[in-house]
């Protein structure tokens, strides 16, 4: 990549000039695309240099396991690398997919699949990625754990909780620390 004053270029290993300076930002290619912008609108260009996402969003992340989150008209989604619309643009935030599953929000915290079907309703105050095969949420602001199928495993009760690693989950309840395993098991430190 070349920079002319506030433009950007895409040359070749020779050193020919494969896109003209017409983009003023431009991303690494990740997933054979890379992330483009004219100003403002943000499309994606392939390795060729031809632009296969048009420049028309507002706010666009790289692409992972095929699929970007994208912003159009201040709301966001999903679009694979041929720039079909997974989901219907209408969060207001969302995280990149973990173990299959991305948070979104949309006034409260739920997440989808990667088909854009909305698995765990949007109801939770907070929500935190899967990880281990639970994610964290929070109902007024008391934690617990919801797994792949949405079923609250571990009540929503605790202040603090941190993500299950092999099996375990660092917790805090009434100022006091502790373990709990994925049945909900606690164990207290003294």
């Amino acid at each position: 990549m070349i920079v002319s004053p506030g433009k950007w270029c895409l040359m070749d290993m020779t050193g020919k000039q494969i896109i003209q300076f017409k983009y003023t930002d431009f991303g690494k290619f990740k997933d054979g695309l890379a992330r483009v912008s004219i100003n403002f609108p943000t499309g994606f260009i392939n390795e060729i240099g031809i632009e296969v996402i048009p420049c028309k969003y507002s706010d666009a992340k790289d692409f992972h396991d095929g699929l970007a989150i994208v912003k159009y008209k201040d709301k966001y989604g999903f679009i694979d690398t041929n720039g079909n619309e997974l989901t219907p643009f209408k969060y207001q935030s969302v995280n990149k997919f973990c173990e299959g599953f991305a948070v979104v929000l949309n006034e409260k915290y739920g997440f989808i699949n990667k088909r854009g079907i909305e698995i765990i309703p949007t109801k939770y105050d907070k929500a935190e990625d899967f990880c281990d095969g639970m994610a964290a949420v929070a109902l007024k602001y008391k934690y617990g754990f919801v797994d792949m199928n949405g079923d609250e495993i571990i009540p929503c009760k605790y202040q603090r909780v941190w993500s299950f690693r092999e099996g375990l989950c660092y917790v805090s309840l009434n100022d006091k620390g502790g373990y709990i395993d994925k049945n909900g098991t606690e164990f207290w430190e003294d």
